[in-house]
């Protein structure tokens, strides 16, 4: 099952490497309340993604990767020309991604470390607090695999599932296990293995467990328990046992995210997305909050480690780690992303990229 560190990775040379690009920069005051305003230009119909980086953010467009401080300066600029781009960031470490195809970069500060196109389909990606970077692949024969890189980009390990796809990963606290879920159906039924790994030694798991008739979409994973969300409940294994928290069977999930503190589902009536219904969990599985969101456009929620932030189609709520809701950005134009980082809030809408305090 060991396949050379030398399949996966090949890297370009120095002359292939993406040439950095100019960002124009302008800072306006349009007054929201509060300690808020627009802090960065940028095209909000070419945005993909932002994550929180460092002390500030990536910013992910159709045709760059841009990485910006807190204070609105741009610290790194590089053109891009995925299909199917997309961004994991922790621990000072930026991987992006072509989803689909063989090509991923890694980034270290503002720095471009290595451009690497494998003999591997990269579909999904993973980065802990300290910088590990865990990749799942498809080789040439379609066999899913999981590969564990060390922040500079060296492989560390690997593992290989031989009928499983993988759909899910994600670092423990101190990044010493990764939890992967992984899919396939039997007689025309799903099922989903969810496997602990250490991440210097993936050869095999060091705990492993099924979960029949479920498809996991998502995981937050802490050194004692993980939470599964699923396509229709969300699941705590804890003590090698499974409990339901949330069942949704009768509803639709719109959408869910999930940090290394807080998890927030949100569901909604089946073609009605102006029926949400929100729920905030904390990584020990209890039940923050209960919102009715009826009547409000859902365009994205968002957790971080201690905060929840609901986006609507002209304002940003933010709850805290309690699933108090204790500040409301409001007339927003046109949100369509939010991240927290530290004591702010950023905001994506038409005008820019909105900055506030809390």
């Amino acid at each position: 099952l060991v396949v050379s560190a030398a399949v996966f990775m090949k890297l370009t040379q120095a002359n292939d490497q993406p040439e950095p690009v100019d960002v124009e920069i302008g800072v306006s005051s349009p007054d929201y309340g509060g300690q808020t305003e627009v802090f960065y230009n940028v095209e909000s119909s070419q945005v993909i993604e932002i994550k929180p980086y460092r002390n500030g953010l990536a910013v992910l467009t159709q045709s760059s990767l841009i990485f910006v401080s807190s204070s609105g300066k741009t610290t790194g600029a590089f053109s891009h020309s995925f299909s199917n781009a997309h961004i994991e960031t922790g621990g000072g470490v930026c991987v992006l991604y072509n989803r689909g195809s063989a090509n991923y970069r890694i980034y270290r500060g503002s720095e471009l470390l290595s451009d690497v196109k494998t003999e591997c389909l990269v579909y999904l990606a993973a980065v802990s607090s300290n910088g590990k970077i865990a990749f799942a692949v498809r080789d040439k024969d379609c066999t899913s695999k999981l590969i564990i890189l060390d922040k500079n980009g060296k492989e560390l390990t690997q593992h290989v599932f031989n009928r499983e796809s993988i759909c899910a990963m994600d670092f423990q606290p101190g990044s010493r296990r990764l939890c992967v879920a992984a899919t396939d159906a039997q007689n025309a039924v799903p099922y989903s293995v969810v496997a602990f790994f250490n991440t210097k030694d993936a050869s095999e798991p060091e705990d492993r467990f099924s979960v029949e008739d479920k498809t996991v979409l998502r995981l937050a994973s802490f050194s004692r328990r993980t939470m599964l969300i699923c396509s229709d409940a969300v699941i705590l294994y804890e003590n090698s046992e499974l409990n339901s928290l949330y069942d949704y069977t009768s509803v639709s999930l719109r959408s869910v995210s999930a940090s290394d503190g807080l998890i927030a589902v949100r569901t909604a009536l089946y073609n009605s997305d102006d029926s949400s219904e929100l729920k905030i969990f904390n990584k020990t599985g209890y039940e923050l909050a209960s919102e009715n969101l009826t009547g409000l456009r859902i365009n994205r929620v968002s957790a971080s480690d201690k905060h929840v932030v609901v986006l609507t189609r002209d304002s940003a709520v933010l709850y805290s780690k309690k699933g108090v809701n204790y500040k409301t950005v409001n007339d927003l134009s046109e949100p369509t992303d939010c991240v927290v980082n530290g004591s702010w809030l950023y905001i994506l809408t038409s005008e820019g990229l909105i900055k506030a305090g809390f």
